[in-house]
């Protein structure tokens, strides 16, 4: 599978949040924590899901409790999908 970017993952996270949400553009989401964005880890859990759903990739339950940051989200997806 080719990368999770960035663009993709702000869609999935208006998808799970709703469309009203609006998230900080560009690089500058990449390092703001989750919480910050309105993620409580339910909401990321959801997020997780919706991943698996869409592209058939999942993260260990172990590797989800230092996902805090949606650069640390792809750098996850990334090489579990094998890139």
């Amino acid at each position: 599978m080719r990368e999770l970017t960035l663009e993709e993952l702000v869609v999935i996270m208006r998808e799970n949040m709703g469309d009203e949400y609006t998230a900080p553009h560009g690089t500058e989401l990449l390092d703001m924590e989750f919480t910050a964005l309105g993620y409580d880890s339910l909401a990321l859990l959801e997020m997780l899901a919706h991943v698996k759903r869409k592209y058939g990739i999942a993260v260990s339950d172990d590797e989800v409790e230092g996902i805090q940051t949606p650069r640390v989200f792809l750098e996850k997806i990334n090489a579990a999908a094998g890139n």
